[in-house]
């Protein structure tokens, strides 16, 4: 008996897309933050018990809108200092608003900020993800 190409297709189709939402399925545990999105999970991580999250912004009178200046990160393990930390900001649609790194040394410190040079209006912010490798 021949399996029509359609039935092939949608029964391929079906197995990606269920791998596809196994491989992304995880709690957004890792970050608590003000107002503005957060958003990832951790994979494996220099740091285990969370990450707090918060924005600097910045009223732009010219534009009539606050824009997010730095993201700043606390509760961070000293393990995770020597790495290079990278910050993106996405949209309600997931689009990258802006990608930051910066190297992380903390010293005795638990915090660490990147700083977003080109300025992303704060309303537009609904996700964040914060990358730690090294």
């Amino acid at each position: 008996m021949k399996i029509p190409r359609k039935v092939v297709i949608a029964g391929v189709a079906s197995v990606l897309v269920a791998g596809m939402a196994g491989a992304s399925a995880a709690s957004l545990g890792m970050f608590t933050g003000n107002s503005l999105g957060s958003g990832d999970d951790v994979v494996a991580s220099c740091d285990t018990d969370g990450i707090d999250v918060g924005y600097t912004t910045q009223y732009v009178q010219s534009a009539g809108t606050s824009q997010v200046t730095a993201v700043n990160f606390g509760n961070v393990d000293n393990g995770c200092s020597g790495k290079i930390a990278t910050v993106t900001l996405r949209d309600g649609a997931g689009t990258v608003l802006a990608s930051q790194s910066s190297n992380l040394s903390m010293g005795a410190g638990t915090t660490f900020s990147i700083n977003i040079p080109a300025g992303v209006s704060a309303a537009a912010v609904e996700g964040m993800s914060l990358v730690i490798a090294g």
